[in-house]
């Protein structure tokens, strides 16, 4: 019989978060209608950074959107921002693997990105000018489905 896994208390704070860099473009430069720009898509990327001496867990995240038109994507609005967690008694509970990476739990760090992505889709309600921009409905973005593709992209990668 194996021993249940034991349960850690971890605290954190949204310690900063920071707009890197917003844009918007005018569909109508592209010749695109309002119409068009209800087929649009969306690029989202993330990049985690850790800062032991802070404590922290940063987190990049950039969202794209763009209209698809032939091989082309016409990019109409992007955001990047950085949220970045401070996190108590960090290295205690955090320990460095042989590797040297770091043990976070899938769900606390699932939790993180979900506070990051909602974070970023507010601030892109914030600062959207265009009113047909402010129409087009955001993809969900699920943090559980983007850590479990950044594990098979990070296993492959690791074979590699």
């Amino acid at each position: 019989m194996t021993t249940p896994p034991k349960k850690i208390k971890i605290e954190f704070q949204i310690h900063n978060i920071d707009k890197i860099e917003y844009h918007e473009i005018d569909f109508n430069e592209y010749g695109l209608t309002s119409n068009d720009i209800k087929n649009s898509k969306f690029k989202f990327g993330i990049h985690l950074k850790f800062n032991e001496d802070e404590e922290t867990i940063a987190q990049n995240i950039k969202v794209i959107a763009y209209y698809p038109s032939g091989k082309k994507e016409l990019e109409l609005y992007g955001i990047e921002a950085v949220f970045q967690y401070k996190i108590k008694n960090f290295l205690k509970i955090f320990k460095h693997d042989i590797d040297n990476t770091y043990n976070i739990p899938d769900p606390f760090m699932a939790m993180l990105l979900g506070i990051s992505i909602s974070g970023t889709r507010g601030m892109l309600v914030s600062l959207n000018q265009t009113t047909e921009y402010k129409n087009i409905i955001l993809p969900l973005f699920d943090p559980k489905r983007i850590i479990k593709d950044y594990r098979k992209w990070r296993k492959s990668k690791d074979q590699s």
